[in-house]
């Protein structure tokens, strides 16, 4: 099943974390690229790909709090609020 129709399939909790779910599994994908990338790009590119590594890995790391805490049923406003501001 696509992405989207799973996520239309979802509701409430059950679409939260598999949204978050899958947020996690493309910033894991992205991680591994751009370590990759690195190891085969200019110095100046590498530099740029190193700094993208470093936002993935913040966003990663979000995405994980937050799915701990749906796993732990503790979901609030703030916890989504915080979601929605990590994307700037």
């Amino acid at each position: 099943m696509m992405s989207k129709e799973k996520l239309n399939s979802e509701t409430g909790e059950k679409f939260d974390k598999c949204f978050i779910g899958m947020q996690i599994g493309m910033h894991s994908a992205m991680k591994a690229k751009l370590i990759v990338y690195q190891r085969h790009a200019s110095s100046e590119l590498a530099q740029v790909l190193s700094a993208g590594q470093k936002k993935t890995e913040e966003h990663l790391a979000k995405a994980e709090e937050i799915m701990k805490t749906l796993d732990h049923g503790t979901t609030t406003a703030s916890t989504k609020q915080n979601a929605d501001t990590s994307k700037k």
